[in-house]
């Protein structure tokens, strides 16, 4: 849609992050190249913003690669566009 969309990892008490890698990834549901769409995701902790991103304007395909969020909170920035499916990371 046109958003703004929110997913939101919430941690249980005691549990200072979950185990695992988490793939963000934007798909584009409209016509044409992600990369027209303009699309930004803002990335927040508890407090305030941590990364932001905007999507890059170069690639053909649908979907974007955002980042990889891994188990220690520590988030590993991607930002490419793909033609097809993402596969897990």
């Amino acid at each position: 849609g046109f958003g703004p969309e929110t997913i939101r990892i919430k941690q249980s008490a005691g549990v200072p992050f979950y185990n695992g890698n988490y793939g963000f990834f934007v798909q584009n549901s409209g016509a044409g190249n992600i990369t027209a769409s303009e699309a930004v995701v803002r990335v927040y902790n508890q407090v305030s913003l941590v990364k932001q991103y905007t999507v890059p304007t170069s690639g053909t395909g649908q979907f974007w690669n955002v980042f990889v969020l891994n188990g220690s909170g520590v988030i590993t920035d991607v930002n490419t566009i793909l033609a097809g499916a993402p596969a897990a990371p």
